[in-house]
């Protein structure tokens, strides 16, 4: 019973009264709040979980994105560059587009077609996200992060993983400078 209850905390079953225990889809939901929850918890104190999460998650997308960029398809570059235009409209209405970033990032790694790997980078990317709604991060710079997200798309268009592992990392830096400035 006890087990039945942990994989069922971790969703890994689902539990129908009446019905039966069923293996559940499966995602890494029960990760993301344990991430956002120690990441939170360490800016009140030394930051060092919230910058961990940011380093995981940019050693991930920097190592990745040469693979990605190989196997990225016209359909896959047609996505990307659809999501920058969406970040650009919403940068000069002074809108943030949260959903269109994490949205760019998923499709930016789509062409690995790991489904594991994109469920692991959604959980960092949400986790990240809920630290920083949860301290108020107001200082992003709409504008920058767009043309971050337009250079990293054009270096892809391009075939140039080890240029769009440069812009990412250097799309990071931007990350941590909020980061220290959230803790």
């Amino acid at each position: 019973r006890e087990a039945i209850k942990s994989l069922q905390a971790l969703g890994v079953i689902t539990i129908k009264h009446g019905s039966g225990t069923y293996v559940s889809a499966g995602n890494l939901d029960p990760l993301v709040a344990l991430l956002s929850f120690l990441a939170k918890i360490s800016l009140h104190t030394d930051g060092r979980a919230a910058s961990e999460l940011v380093q995981v998650r940019e050693a991930l997308e920097v190592e990745l994105i040469p693979r990605a960029v190989a196997q990225a398809r016209p359909d896959d570059l047609v996505r990307l560059e659809n999501l920058v235009r969406e970040m650009e409209a919403g940068a000069q209405r002074g809108e943030p587009f949260t959903e269109i970033d994490m949205a760019f990032h998923a499709a930016l790694y789509a062409p690995l077609g790991n489904s594991l790997l994109s469920e692991l980078l959604r959980s960092f990317w949400l986790a990240y996200s809920s630290i920083a709604q949860a301290v108020g991060d107001r200082e992003v710079d709409l504008t920058r992060t767009a043309a971050d997200h337009r250079h990293i798309y054009e270096l892809v268009a391009k075939g140039d993983g080890i240029g769009a592992a440069g812009a990412i990392r250097s799309h990071f830096d931007g990350i941590r400078a909020r980061m220290q400035q959230l803790g």
